[in-house]
C-alpha cells in the first residue's frame, strides 16, 4: 500500500520465470510495505453503471488511482470471508511486501489494452480456456506434468489443486488493501468475456494461484523442460484473465510476485507431503 506523502509507483516488472536455484524468487527492487490499513478515499465512489447509472470514466484531474476504489457493496461475501482467516497469520502478512498498483497515466494505457484484445488475433482461441479456467483446476497446469509420465500424477494433481483453496485468504486480505476497480468498472466499453467477480482486481487472483502451482511443481519435478512448461502455462492462465477483460496486466504481474513469496510458506506447511510425493511420483 502506498505510504501516506509517497507517489504511485508503476508496475513495470515482468513475469519471469523464477531461478531453479531459489524457492523464493525475491524480485529486487524495493517494495513498499503493505499494512493492514487501507487508505481513506479521497473522492466518491464512482457510479455503478449495474444499477442503472451513468458508468465512471477515467476524469482527466484524477491523479491518485487509489482515490477510486472497489465498491463495499459488490463485495461477494464468500470471498470476503477469507480476509480474517488470512489476519490468523500476522506474521506472514507482515512479511509480504508488493508494490502499489500503477499510476493513472499507466493504469490508462493498461485499459486501452484490454480494449484491444476482441481485435487480438488469438482472441477467439483463448476463449474456451478462459470459460474452462473460471470455474474449473487449470488442466494445463497439468499437462506438461502428464506429458513427462505418460499419465496423470495423481497425488502431485490432488497437492496443486488443494493450492486454491490455501491461497484464497492471502489473495483477499490483498485485494482489500488496494480494492482497486475491475477494469470494465472504470470503463465500461470493456467487454468482459466472463461476469467480472465480486473482489477487487489487484492482485490477480488466478494469477497467484497459477504460479503458486507452477512454483510448487519445481519443488516437485526436477525436470527443466516442465518447469518451463509450467511456468508458461501459469502465465497464459494470467494472461487469459486480462484477455477476458476482468484484469490490467499490472493485477497478473504483482499475482505473480505474490505467488514467489507465499512459496516459502506452504512449502513449510507441506514439506513431508511434497518429499513424499517426490518419492512416490517423481523417483
Amino acid at each position: 500500500m502506498r505510504r501516506q506523502g509517497s507517489s504511485p509507483r508503476s508496475c513495470s516488472w515482468s513475469l519471469t520465470s523464477p531461478s531453479p536455484r531459489s524457492r523464493v524468487a525475491i524480485h529486487s527492487r524495493r517494495r513498499k510495505t503493505v499494512t493492514t490499513t487501507s487508505p481513506a478515499c479521497a473522492r466518491p465512489v464512482f457510479a455503478n453503471s449495474r444499477k442503472g447509472d451513468d458508468p465512471m470514466r477515467w476524469p482527466d484531474d484524477y491523479t491518485d488511482p487509489a482515490s477510486i476504489r472497489f465498491p463495499e457493496d459488490r463485495w461477494d461475501p464468500t470471498f470476503k470471508a477469507y480476509i480474517e482467516e488470512a489476519r490468523k497469520h500476522p506474521d506472514r502478512l507482515a512479511a509480504i511486501t508488493l508494490i502499489d498498483p500503477p499510476d493513472v497515466a499507466t493504469s490508462r494505457g493498461e485499459l486501452d489494452t484490454l480494449l484491444n484484445y476482441p481485435h487480438a488475433s488469438d482472441f477467439n482461441a483463448r476463449r474456451p480456456e478462459i470459460i474452462n479456467e473460471n470455474s474449473k483446476p487449470p488442466e494445463s497446469l497439468f499437462a506438461p506434468l502428464q506429458a513427462q509420465a505418460g499419465g496423470p500424477k495423481v497425488k502431485t494433481r490432488k497437492m496443486l489443486i488443494e493450492i486454491k483453496d490455501w491461497s484464497l485468504p492471502y489473495i483477499m486480505y490483498f485485494k482489500s488493501v488496494w480494492m482497486r476497480p475491475r477494469p470494465d468498472h472504470l470503463d465500461s466499453s470493456i467487454s468482459t468475456v466472463i461476469p467480472a467477480p465480486g473482489h477487487p482486481a489487484y492482485p490477480s487472483g488466478h494469477s497467484t494461484q497459477a504460479h503458486l502451482m507452477a512454483l510448487v511443481g519445481y519443488e516437485i519435478c526436477q525436470d527443466t523442460t516442465i518447469r518451463k512448461a509450467l511456468w508458461a502455462a501459469a502465465d497464459r492462465i494470467a494472461q487469459n484473465r486480462e484477455y477476458a477483460g476482468v484484469h490490467y496486466r499490472s493485477d497478473s504481474l504483482c499475482g505473480a510476485e505474490l505467488a514467489k513469496q507465499l512459496l516459502a510458506f506452504f512449502i513449510a506447511e507441506r514439506s513431508a507431503d511434497i518429499e513424499a510425493i517426490k518419492g512416490e511420483e517423481w523417483p
